[in-house]
């Protein structure tokens, strides 16, 4: 199953644009913690749509490495959104999607859904908050 969730997370690469504001998105765009919300109702999963609430739909975890990571983990990091408080985890304002195989997938802002290695998330300091692992019981 997670591995079918990031499959579907890769299959919108090159087609979904990003857009920040509600309004704004459309079937062909969302933002970074609308594409693990996207991916899991095609599957029939149910995700809460706002990123405040994503944030507590999951179980933080301690990871010593790469290889720590399962697919559809949630890599959280600090952006313009923010993620710059003292609360690392809570204070996230980035959503990456492991894939499991040592790389991660996010919707940018000008490049659209984008892979890259997890390790250039996961090693930076200044921006990285910390694992989810999703619930992903609730079904549609």
């Amino acid at each position: 199953m997670l591995e079918q969730l990031v499959a579907t997370v890769r299959g919108y690469k090159g087609i979904l644009k990003y857009s920040f504001r509600r309004e704004e998105r459309s079937a062909m765009s969302d933002n970074c913690f609308g594409l693990p919300v996207r991916a899991a109702r095609r599957h029939g999963i149910w995700l809460p749509p706002d990123f405040d609430r994503l944030l507590e739909w999951g179980k933080a975890i301690e990871i010593g490495s790469v290889n720590d990571l399962q697919p559809f983990d949630w890599v959280l990091t600090a952006s313009w959104w923010g993620g710059y408080s003292r609360d690392r985890l809570k204070d996230a304002g980035h959503l990456y999607i492991a894939t499991g195989e040592e790389t991660v997938i996010h919707l940018a802002s000008k490049a659209g859904v984008t892979e890259v290695m997890a390790v250039s998330v996961l090693e930076n300091s200044l921006i990285f908050r910390g694992v989810l692992r999703p619930n992903l019981s609730h079904r549609v």
